[in-house]
């Protein structure tokens, strides 16, 4: 997997100032999609706004409510970025019982996903399949009275060596 073909400059990551930095929709039945406006998050203050504005989200949901992280037009995630994003999802299960996945990310962040998160959170591939995801958790997390329970994804495949195996 290759990185961009264009490396991030300071102005890629910094979406115009005109608005927040996180745009977010209410996409029916308990869920809110999330949109980042920023290109690279590799800036220590971008990824602060970004941290940021996923908590004042995780502040506002109501118990059992469902968020879709869309990652569509997100070229590079750093490390600092992907662990607010865990942590994200970690906070809103465990103090909101509900649940968070990531779609749309380009194959270079969603190889940073394998690499990093090593915890079966694969983005899904398009928004409905993610809002659905969500849906379907929350309904069975309301049925089993259960505080938190995600859908199990298949493993993703196995990521092939580098440096192939001597002969």
């Amino acid at each position: 997997m290759r990185p961009p073909s264009s490396s991030p400059s300071p102005g890629d990551s910094v979406p115009p100032l005109d608005g927040p930095l996180l745009t977010e929709h209410d996409a029916g039945g308990g869920v809110i999609v999330v949109r980042c406006r920023a290109r690279f998050l590799v800036e220590p203050g971008v990824i602060a706004a970004f941290k940021n504005g996923l908590q004042g989200l995780a502040a506002r949901l109501a118990s059992g409510s469902g968020v879709v992280v869309n990652l569509s037009g997100i070229e590079h995630l750093s490390s600092s970025a992907l662990l607010a994003l865990i942590l994200f999802r970690r906070q809103v299960r465990d103090e909101h019982q509900g649940e968070v996945e990531t779609c749309e990310a380009v194959p270079w962040v969603a190889e940073s996903f394998r690499l990093i998160a090593r915890f079966s959170w694969d983005p899904y591939p398009n928004e409905a399949a993610a809002i659905e995801a969500v849906r379907a958790a929350i309904e069975a997390n309301n049925a089993a009275g259960a505080p938190r329970r995600s859908i199990p994804k298949p493993p993703p495949p196995p990521i092939p060596p580098l440096i192939p195996p001597p002969s």
